[in-house]
């Protein structure tokens, strides 16, 4: 298995020990010995992104002192027995090539101790300690894109280079099922320019969590492209809640839920529109209203995003139908009955600023009287 580090791909396997270096000079950082010498500083952004990168390297470091040895590189060993006032159980190991090689003293104040120190030494070494990858776990050599569907991968799927015989295997024979989410508000998606929403509250529901992935990791609010707030996933936590103070004009809320399998880290999201805009009116004018801006008074209000509406349970009495709607969504080109007959030769159409904003009104031309008529808007 490889990891990157400043653009260049190590085997982890060549990697012979580890040490932590002072947080002030290096933050977050390590000391990598590598086979052949090299010494490899690596930093990283947070402590969590540092251990994530020492989990890589598998459980078959032991600690001595402040340094961490690769027990793959343990080329011989034997015990030494002290037998004092306070006796030392100890085990001499050789790490490198026996005869030019550093000695490690591992000292134990009991047999036992000793024994199952050296119980792990030899597990290591049989490939029973390996996480991470060990040298009976093989990796591929190249990048590789499937031509075929293959088990649970579909056609043109990528097995990436350092990609381990286990992680190919669980990629192909197991199907990941990403986890399922809702977000949701109480709060009104569609309002009026002018309106203040307050104490916005989104709700993310994780209702299935999904199966065969390694881990569900955090969940993100987003919006204009900046995260807002990020809540670590917490095991058996579904939900996730994030408030806005105050909202009055169009914005659009994204959740994310992350989730990492054999080929990284994936994210689920859902999105929340909340929509300001100019109100259209609807209703019943008398023969002699004059049609300029102070229409409205007479009229009904309502929230469209467009300018099809149906207008139903008209009740007139010598009277005439309005209906009236921001300019910008375009003209009409139909208005029908219930009976599917065309009207809008019927009505006279004006053109209205209302608060310094253009619009539409299709007023019917003769006053009627009519009971439970419906004009369909188009």
């Amino acid at each position: 298995m490889f990891v990157t580090i400043d653009e260049t791909d190590y085997n982890i396997l060549k990697f012979t020990a580890y040490r932590y270096l002072d947080n002030d000079k290096y933050p977050n950082g390590i000391e990598i010995h590598y086979a052949g010498g090299t010494k490899i500083i690596k930093t990283f952004d947070t402590e969590a992104d540092r251990d994530a990168f020492i989990s890589k390297l598998g459980d078959t470091y032991i600690q001595l002192n402040s340094v961490y040895y690769n027990a793959l590189y343990f080329s011989a060993y034997y015990k030494e027995d002290i037998v004092s006032d306070e006796p030392s159980y100890n085990v001499i190991v050789h790490y490198g090539i026996v005869g030019s090689a550093t000695k490690l003293v591992f000292k134990f104040t009991s047999a036992d101790d000793q024994s199952a120190f050296i119980d792990k030494l030899q597990a290591i070494n049989s490939g029973g300690g390996g996480g991470g990858g060990t040298s009976e776990d093989a990796t591929l050599k190249q990048d590789i894109t499937s031509s075929v569907a293959v088990g649970a991968t579909n056609s043109g799927t990528l097995f990436k280079k350092g990609m381990t015989f286990t992680e190919f295997a669980k990629k192909i024979l197991v199907k990941v099922i990403a986890p399922t989410i809702q977000l949701t508000t109480t709060s009104s998606l569609l309002n009026e320019i002018g309106t203040t929403l307050s104490n916005v509250t989104l709700k993310v529901n994780i209702s299935n969590l999904g199966v065969n992935y390694t881990s569900l990791d955090k969940v993100e609010f987003i919006s204009q492209g900046q995260v807002l707030d990020t809540q670590d996933y917490q095991a058996g936590t579904t939900q996730y809640t994030y408030e806005v103070a105050s909202l009055s004009q169009t914005t659009t809320y994204i959740a994310r839920v992350y989730y990492t399998d054999v080929d990284g880290q994936h994210y689920v999201y859902k999105q929340l529109d909340f929509k300001f805009i100019n109100s259209s009116y609807y209703g019943l004018v008398d023969a002699s209203s004059v049609i300029d801006d102070s229409i409205i008074a007479d009229l009904n209000k309502a929230l469209l995003e467009n300018h099809n509406y149906t207008y139903n349970n008209i009740n007139a009495t010598d009277e005439r139908f309005v209906f009236g709607y921001p300019k910008s969504y375009g003209e009409l080109s139909s208005i029908k009955d219930a009976n599917n007959f065309e009207y809008i030769d019927s009505y006279t159409k004006y053109d209205i600023q209302i608060d310094n904003v253009d619009y539409l009104f299709y007023v019917l031309t003769d006053p009627t009287t009519i009971d439970n008529a419906t004009q369909i808007y188009s």
